[in-house]
């Protein structure tokens, strides 16, 4: 963290790209994205206000139907997103 903290502006930029560019091919793609979207934690509203059965357990939807249809969801926003 201290060399993060200590870098450039543009060191910073290529640490985080390195970070989501999970296949390592240069380029932040697609399947890039629904790795990341997979693996966050979905909530009903905007405001969690403590922890919950998802949040200590790797969801945020209240059944895993519900957390299926929301990555679902996402999943279509990216298709437009990247044709």
């Amino acid at each position: 963290m201290l060399d993060f903290y200590c870098s450039s502006f543009d060191q910073k930029l290529k640490f985080v790209f390195r970070m989501y560019d999970f296949d390592e091919d240069g380029l932040i793609s697609k399947i890039d994205i629904t790795t990341i979207i997979s693996c966050m934690p979905v909530a009903q509203n905007n405001r969690i206000r403590s922890e919950g059965k998802y949040t200590t357990e790797g969801g945020g939807a209240q059944n895993f139907q519900e957390r299926v249809d929301t990555l679902d969801e996402m999943l279509q926003i990216l298709d437009l997103c990247f044709g």
